[in-house]
């Protein structure tokens, strides 16, 4: 008898990724539970050059951040979640935080929202350098006979970043695959996450804050307000 061992295929990525994850709420979502999951106080979500080849969304958090062993040893580490051992711990403390996802696959939800990521994350506490990931999800799409393993993610570190944060992560994501992110789809998208800071539920909500921004819509809402004085 011989030990035989399974290879996963890159095609994987677009099962967990783009069919999994069935839609742009649901990516945002999860996307943002990560961060509530984080410790986060605030999240901003940025949706901005809409109608453009250089349109984006960024997330950015104030939470408890990553540093290269976690990013490496975790976020690029598939299905693995740290939650899901930390959970029963974290149960049992009144007034803390029920991690919202444990499944280890939220990352995936950058795939959804887009072909490109650009990854910035420091670790609350820590000095030094920002840790910068780049990952192209479409060098997955190449060949399904390549291993998920051997489709290369970009690392390097630089010592500040454009945000105005401290500690954190934040998420540039490019080549957006939805092109209607209109007005309609931002209300539906605000009233998704509404669920993370319900008052009604049993979690720590009440400190949680999630600031959606669309420069574009803004510049519109002005002129509209401008006309009608």
């Amino acid at each position: 008898m011989s030990n035989v061992q399974f290879k996963i295929s890159s095609a994987l990525k677009t099962i967990i990724g783009k069919e999994l994850i069935t839609d742009d709420f649901i990516a945002m979502f999860e996307l943002v539970k990560n961060s509530f999951d984080a410790n986060a106080k605030r999240v901003d979500i940025t949706i901005e050059s809409l109608g453009s080849k250089g349109a984006k969304i960024v997330i950015q958090d104030n939470g408890d951040g990553m540093d290269k062993s976690d990013i490496v040893g975790k976020w690029l580490f598939v299905a693995y979640s740290a939650k899901k051992k930390q959970q029963d711990y974290r149960d049992k403390i009144a007034g803390g935080r029920i991690f919202a996802g444990a499944k280890g696959i939220g990352r995936f939800s950058c795939d959804r929202l887009g072909e490109g990521l650009k990854m910035y994350s420091k670790r609350k506490g820590q000095k030094g350098s920002w840790h910068v990931l780049k990952v192209d999800w479409s060098r997955f799409e190449v060949d399904a006979k390549k291993e998920f393993q051997n489709v290369p993610a970009e690392y390097t570190s630089q010592d500040a970043i454009s945000y105005d944060l401290r500690h954190g992560t934040v998420l540039e994501i490019t080549a957006l695959r939805g092109h209607d992110w209109g007005r309609d789809k931002l209300l539906r998208l605000r009233r998704s996450l509404e669920r993370l800071v319900n008052p009604n539920q049993e979690n720590d909500a009440k400190n949680f804050q999630i600031h959606l921004l669309c420069p574009d819509e803004q510049i519109e809402d002005d002129r509209i307000c401008a006309e009608a004085a």
